[in-house]
């Protein structure tokens, strides 16, 4: 089933709360971490060598079935480890598709409570840079979008430059609108008294304003991850009894 992922518990645009450390010393400072806590993924992390390590404490605990790498360079057969402490939640091998976005994405079947995220990259070439747009971890919606309602812009992104540390307006991301509607739900799963709901749902998306969108197949390459330009719904459809909503947003990669 698709997945729409909401609430990440490191977007920290002010960084005052969310506090990475680079634990393999591999990170640049002319690219600082904090700027894995941004919405904007082209404001971005750079390391260089085989391997990193970082950790991502969001200053609390929150339940998460959902954790990403969005807006990387890393290159096919690397892989991404993510780890609470010393528990492995996880490994990805990096697969990398032309003109599509580069997200490297964990789903865990169940829920686990997170304060501090380790990801551990290796598999990398000596003296090669890699860069990271951000670092995710939240919860997910299950009662999502169905594989007719999924639709995305395959544009190359080869020819637009990366931002610089500090500023985006030149920044290597898809301006495209993106919009997916949540398959048809039942009056329960749309206002309650079932929980989450889409009606709960799109009202913690419009304050958190980011969405990372995770298609049936569970393929990162399709993934979407955008910033929230508008919600729609949940509606009733008078015909079918069934009620529908929807999200649009401009996607970030």
């Amino acid at each position: 089933m698709s997945r729409l992922a909401y609430n990440n518990i490191f977007l920290d645009p002010t960084y005052s709360t969310v506090v990475f450390t680079d634990e393999g010393a591999t990170f640049t400072a002319a690219q600082p971490l904090s700027n894995l806590a941004k919405m904007q993924l082209p404001d971005y992390a750079q390391f260089t060598g085989e391997t990193a390590e970082l950790d991502a404490d969001a200053g609390a605990e929150y339940a998460v079935d959902v954790l990403a790498l969005l807006g990387h360079t890393l290159t096919d057969g690397m892989q991404v480890e993510f780890l609470d402490g010393a528990t492995s939640l996880g490994t990805v091998t990096v697969a990398n598709y032309r003109g599509l976005a580069q997200n490297v994405i964990l789903l865990l079947d169940t829920p686990v409570t997170l304060q501090t995220l380790t990801v551990s990259i290796t598999g990398g070439t000596s003296e090669a840079a890699y860069k990271i747009g951000a670092v995710w971890a939240s919860e997910s919606y299950k009662k999502c979008f169905a594989k007719a309602d999924y639709g995305r812009n395959t544009a190359s992104l080869s020819n637009v430059a990366w931002a610089s540390a500090t500023a985006y307006v030149d920044a290597r991301e898809s301006q495209g609108a993106q919009n997916f509607r949540f398959t048809p739900l039942a009056r329960a799963d749309a206002i309650g008294p079932a929980y989450p709901n889409a009606e709960a749902v799109l009202r913690e998306i419009n304050e958190s304003r980011v969405v990372l969108a995770i298609p049936y197949n569970a393929d990162p390459a399709q993934s979407i991850y955008g910033i929230v330009e508008s919600t729609a719904g949940p509606k009733v459809d008078a015909v079918s009894d069934r009620w529908r909503a929807s999200v649009s947003v401009t996607e970030q990669r």
